[in-house]
């Protein structure tokens, strides 16, 4: 699991859409896309149900997406305070 995966996860979980995410982050959606599916594959459950009009959290989503944000807000908060 990468920091990169996390952060990709968290927009897209709160955006609910690939698309959104992958503008907010500068990247292609296939990117996202890429990442998100190997973060599936390493933890072993499906973050997203996806069809051709709606994205939503699974359960496992929705438990992954709390603990991602405190993960990512330590990670930035440890690079402030490196920085300083």
């Amino acid at each position: 699991m990468e920091l990169r995966q996390l952060r990709y996860f968290v927009e897209t979980a709160t955006r609910l859409s690939f698309r959104q995410a992958a503008e907010k982050l500068y990247v292609t959606q296939p990117a996202i896309s890429r990442q998100i599916s190997q973060l599936e594959r390493e933890l072993g459950v499906a973050l997203f149900l996806r069809d051709k009009r709606r994205v939503a959290l699974t359960h496992a989503g929705e438990s992954l997406l709390a603990r991602a944000q405190r993960i990512l807000a330590l990670a930035d908060e440890t690079d402030r305070t490196m920085l300083t």
